[in-house]
This record gives structure tokens, C-alpha cells and sequence, in this order.
């Protein structure tokens, strides 16, 4: 886990890049910056950076359900928050001791009962058995949950790994759930070798629910 802390130094880097142009960060590309907003309270510090300079603008993207402790303050429109989001079997093989798809859901209401519009990303797709079902079941469930009318829009990623990632985990776990299917290199990354039809499926089902263009 990385967090840098020389946050002014960031934010007079940004200074001097938004003089004259508009710029978009994502703050939390290194780091989920919410889930360890308790420890650090940069989210507090970014937000607060944004409502001075509107030439920037901020995605914070969490898997977390700490939406509380920013709930309080007012977010400007310069601030996108996001969501990553996958069915609960997913989760619990893959994404151990991260907050629930129930708890999560949970934060975006809360977030949405603020008026505030909200990006979802369904980010790694992850291929499990039954994956059409499940899959299916999980976008059903969270278009049940959430105000359609307050997503931003919604990424749809599959999963891709550098081949030097791939081969630490080999090493580290090579009878992994995640290595029983077949994956080919794709210009130094590794994805399943059918990740654009998983791909497909998913955006085929988010077009019941939204419009195409949210949607990329």
C-alpha cells in the first residue's frame, strides 16, 4: 500500500498545469484516497482544494462505504465521485475484506440523497462460473437499488494485467481461481481471451436500464 502524503506539493504542481487549461485527475489511481480518508482526511483536503480551483477536475473512485465521513461538507461539481462495483461472488473470492456490494450500494444512496451524480465502474470484469447469470442478476440489483437519474455514467473495464504482474501472483498462488481460464498477451497485457464478448455482455445488459451513452 503507497499513500503520498506531500499533498501541497501536488496541489502546487496543479497550479501551475491549470493556469491556462483544464485538467482531470484520478486521485485515486494509486490509491483508494476514501477508504483510508479516516487516517489521512485527504478526501476533506481535495474537496476543498477543487471549490478554489475549477480548472481541475477530481475523480475520487473508492471501493469503500466511508461516503460519512465527506457526507458533511459540500462537494462541488468538480468532483466526480465513483464507485467500483461487482457481483458479491466476485467480491468475496477476489476482493477480501473489502466492503459488500450491499454496503456499497448503501454509500451511493446516501451519496444520491444529496442530489450528487455518481460514476459507477463495473472494473475488473472478473469470469466466474455462471458469470452470465451472476452478472445479470448483480446489474439488475443495482439498478433496483440506485436513482438511474443521478449516474454520471458507468466504465465498464475487463481484466488486464502486466505479464510481470501476472507472473508474481503465479508464483505467489499458482493454483489461483483467477488463472482457470485461458488468457492471452495483448501488447504486454494479459486478459481472458474472450474479454471483449464478457465485455459486450455486461454493456448489453446496462442498455436496459441506461442510455448507451452513459455507458463506455
Amino acid at each position: 500500500m503507497v499513500i503520498f502524503v506531500n499533498i501541497e506539493d501536488f496541489f502546487r504542481a496543479i497550479d501551475e498545469e491549470t493556469k491556462d487549461k483544464k485538467i482531470y485527475v484520478a486521485l485515486s489511481y494509486d490509491s483508494d484516497i476514501l477508504a483510508f480518508e479516516g487516517l489521512t482526511g485527504f478526501c476533506n483536503d481535495y474537496i476543498d482544494y477543487a471549490k478554489k480551483n475549477k480548472n481541475v477536475l477530481f475523480e475520487i473512485r473508492t471501493k469503500s462505504s466511508n461516503f460519512n465521513l465527506i457526507s458533511q461538507i459540500d462537494i462541488p461539481q468538480n468532483i466526480i465521485l465513483a464507485w467500483t462495483l461487482l457481483p458479491d461472488d466476485v467480491i468475496k473470492f477476489y476482493e477480501n475484506k473489502t466492503p459488500s456490494l450491499d454496503l456499497r450500494l448503501k454509500d451511493i444512496k446516501a451519496a444520491q440523497s444529496k442530489g450528487l451524480r455518481v460514476r459507477l465502474s463495473i472494473e475488473p470484469i472478473i469470469k466466474v462460473r455462471n458469470f452470465e447469470k451472476i452478472y445479470k442478476d448483480f446489474i439488475e440489483k443495482v439498478f433496483k437499488e440506485l436513482d438511474k437519474n443521478l449516474i454520471r455514467d458507468i466504465n465498464v473495464g475487463a481484466f488486464r494485467m502486466s505479464k510481470e504482474h501476472i507472473k508474481r501472483i503465479r508464483k505467489l498462488n499458482p493454483y489461483s481461481k483467477i488463472f482457470s481460464y485461458k488468457f492471452v498477451n495483448k501488447e504486454g497485457y494479459v486478459s481472458y481471451d474472450d474479454e471483449e464478448n464478457l465485455r459486450e455482455f455486461i454493456i448489453s445488459e446496462l442498455k436496459k436500464y441506461i442510455e448507451e451513452e452513459k455507458i463506455y
